[in-house]
């Protein structure tokens, strides 16, 4: 009785099938270090707002002492924020609607610092402008004249240890929607102002 010997798969078979695989496992791998870089370095979401917004007009110095709090938050889990830069400007809106910033004497917080993922930091700003600036530029209109805040930045984002992004630069406009010297003291301490892009 004949007996019919198998025979193992040729070698080029097997060879081919193998590349194919291992191209397919290649592609799919690229894939998705693509998608977890692009996820990890791609600009995480920062929410500027302005709470606890005062003023008073001092009886001596005349001019207008203006307190407020910035309120930045980096609600994100994969990233701090390192802030290289970070400033405010107090904004009034003439009668053109078209809003210029008020030159003052700003102290705020100092940079370079390094917010944590899943936080609300608190900064703190106060303002001063003189009364000789007001009557220049407001030119007696002060009982009529908003006021917004203005919010600009320079970060970049620290994923893991100290791998960076690149920085980016922050604009966001904030409406307080209150005029100075409507009263002597005006207090805005339960009424958040949120803040759009600049």
């Amino acid at each position: 009785m004949a007996t019919t010997k198998l025979q193992p798969p040729s070698p080029s078979r097997c060879s081919t099938k193998q590349y194919i695989f291992l191209a397919l496992a290649g592609t799919l791998v690229t894939i998705i270090i693509v998608i977890a870089m692009s996820a990890l370095f791609c600009p995480a979401e920062i929410d500027f707002s302005i709470t606890k917004a005062t003023h008073v007009v001092p009886k001596q110095l005349g001019g207008v002492n203006v307190g407020l709090t910035v309120a930045a938050a980096n609600p994100g889990w994969r990233a701090a924020v390192e802030y290289r830069s970070f400033s405010v400007d107090l904004m009034y809106t003439p009668d053109k609607g078209v809003p210029s910033t008020i030159y003052g004497q700003i102290l705020t917080v100092r940079t370079p610092f390094v917010q944590p993922p899943r936080n609300t930091t608190a900064i703190l700003v106060q303002i001063y402008v003189a009364a000789k600036y007001w009557n220049q530029y407001l030119q007696g209109k002060t009982n009529s004249t908003t006021m917004s805040v203005k919010v600009t930045a320079t970060v970049r984002f620290m994923i893991i240890g100290k791998a960076y992004t690149r920085l980016y630069d922050i604009a966001v406009l904030c409406d307080l929607g209150f005029s100075l010297f409507d009263n002597a003291t005006v207090s805005f301490n339960n009424t958040t102002a949120n803040c759009v892009a600049a």
